[in-house]
């Protein structure tokens, strides 16, 4: 069951009549502007369409250039038959051409869906019919795997796909990008303007069951921009390295829609390479870095190997996975005077809605997940929904302008919000000190051993600090007397070694108390892992318990 997407459905669906309920306050606070990037973009080419907004490879794409061949593509989807509301799908790497579709698809008022790049059969045939998905854009082969393959496997089954789009390749049977932003572009004046229609639906991770499909507005996107570049005092002077997959929010929003909305420029890479990325970090200046935790580990790592500082980088936030303590510290001296910090967010809230330690605090900016900023935030107890008393753990609940409006399937919203309209994260944490948001887990990732709650982070964070162990995960495992015992998966740095005796002992020696010293720990050569870095408990749970292949 997916709910209309069109901005004239009738009756309204809840997507819509959420969106209406919000509307007065945020747009009387300013906080809902009624831009979408097609009028930006606008503006951008009349400010300097000479100006590089995106540096991809040897491509220097111009403002000028991206505005062109968007209004192009945004033609040929509308003579292709696709109307506003329609879905139009991508599945593409860190490439400009990702730009120029999102940016069509506001010109014609589409509906944008990414898809992850790893993503096969099972996921992608599953989303686009989710979404209905009009149109997608591909590759035709990229990292060795062939896309069209799978196109032509999965067609028969998607009745509503129109047309697909090859980029950067032989097109085959399909329609190749290049042609299809060579005839003439939409005129300025048919561009669509209504800022509460749905921009973008992004699939999460499914971690915890099927993925959801995610659906955020101009208005919301737009305000999740504005808030990042207001905390960090973002400029067109700054500008963005980008290795974090388009396909997610933060790549998404940091890298197709930020140089719209705050005059930054974008670096792209597509295949994660630390040392290359500092190289490009270095050779265009960049200001800012994105990324999760193997990738600040990774970076910091080769900036320590090489002996050579990123001199220009200034902020790199560091969120879309848990970062321990150790592995913040670290990179503080790393990349040294660049400001890294822990920041928390989500999907559904457009990313981050704590972005650090704005006053150069370290042991906040590595110890908290950040500032709570243009959002409203309740801690409630996951049992009751009652407030609990500040200072103490409870479930994360958000509520702010850049908070999506709903998901596709209008039955999971029940359970997503409450009656006072705050999204349920379903995230573990307290605000401690005032103002300062401190994410301790998942609800659903507490052990439960013989009746007390434990808390993976709380390990994980004590393991990561022995000198063997490069990454750690823990989990419940079946317990016939307790219920659950705790279960470690750890990879290790090289030359390190640890087993269960010694995970135990170097334990016992930092106090942890005795039922949370795992016993069983595995070491892996690499933990299974979203696209965007966050460890597939799931995964790991079924293995603990049996019921997974190693």
């Amino acid at each position: 069951m997916t709910t209309s997407l069109a901005p004239d459905a009738s009756p309204p669906p809840a997507w819509r009549r959420r969106l209406e309920s919000r509307r007065a306050e945020y747009r009387a606070s300013d906080a809902w502007s009624g831009d979408t990037i097609a009028r930006l973009a606008l503006r951008r080419c009349a400010e300097g369409p000479d100006r590089v907004a995106l540096i991809d490879g040897d491509r220097r794409v111009t403002f000028g250039r991206l505005v062109d061949e968007a209004a192009r593509l945004a033609a040929w989807l509308e003579k292709a038959g696709l109307r506003p509301g329609d879905v139009v799908s991508y599945q593409l790497p860190n490439w400009y051409e990702a730009a120029v579709l999102n940016l069509a698809a506001a010109m014609a008022g589409l509906v944008v869906n990414p898809l992850v790049p790893i993503y096969r059969d099972a996921e992608v045939g599953y989303m686009l019919a989710d979404c209905r998905s009009k149109a997608l854009f591909t590759p035709q082969r990229f990292r060795s795997y062939d896309y069209l393959d799978m196109v032509r496997r999965l067609r028969p089954t998607l009745p509503d796909l129109l047309r697909v789009v090859v980029v950067r390749g032989e097109a085959g049977e399909f329609d190749a990008f290049e042609t299809a932003v060579a005839g003439p572009p939409m005129p300025p004046e048919s561009f669509a303007s209504d800022a509460n229609a749905i921009k973008l639906i992004l699939y999460t991770s499914g971690t915890t069951g099927r993925a959801k499909g995610v659906l955020h507005t101009h208005a919301t996107i737009m305000a999740a921009m504005r808030t990042f570049g207001d905390f960090w005092s973002v400029t067109p002077q700054d500008c963005v390295f980008m290795a974090s997959p388009v396909s997610h929010i933060t790549g998404y929003l940091y890298a197709l829609e930020q140089p719209f909305v705050l005059s930054t420029p974008a670096v792209l890479m597509d295949v994660w390479q630390p040392d290359t990325a500092a190289e490009l970090i270095r050779t265009h200046g960049c200001t800012i870095a994105f990324g999760a935790t193997p990738f600040l580990n990774e970076l910091a790592a080769s900036v320590e190997r090489s002996g050579r500082p990123l001199p220009s980088l200034r902020l790199f936030p560091c969120g879309g996975a848990p970062v321990p303590p150790e592995v913040a510290y670290r990179a503080q001296r790393a990349l040294a005077p660049c400001v890294v910090c822990r920041i928390y967010g989500a999907t559904e809230v457009s990313g981050p809605i704590a972005f650090g330690a704005r006053n150069g605090d370290a042991r906040l900016a590595a110890e908290t997940d950040g500032e709570i900023f243009n959002a409203d935030v309740r801690i409630v107890d996951p049992r009751t929904g009652q407030d609990v008393a500040p200072g103490q753990e409870g479930e994360i609940l958000l509520r702010g302008p850049q908070t999506f409006v709903g998901y596709l399937d209008p039955r999971d919203d029940e359970a997503a919000f409450d009656g006072r309209d705050f999204f349920r994260t379903g995230d573990l944490g307290k605000i401690d000190p005032p103002g300062y948001i401190v994410t301790t887990g998942r609800s659903k990732d507490l052990i439960i051993r013989g009746g007390e709650n434990l808390s993976p982070r709380e390990i994980e964070d004590k393991l990561l600090e022995h000198p063997a162990v490069q990454e750690a995960a823990v989990v419940g495992m079946p317990d016939e007397r307790l219920g659950e015992a705790v279960c470690a998966y750890v990879t290790c740095r090289p030359e390190g070694r640890i087993d269960q005796a010694e995970a135990a002992r170097f334990l016992v020696e930092r106090h942890l108390a005795k039922q949370k010293i795992p016993i069983r720990l595995e070491v892996v050569e690499e933990l299974p892992k979203t696209p965007t870095g966050k460890v597939r408990k799931d995964i790991l749970r079924q293995r603990a318990a049996g019921g997974s292949p190693s």
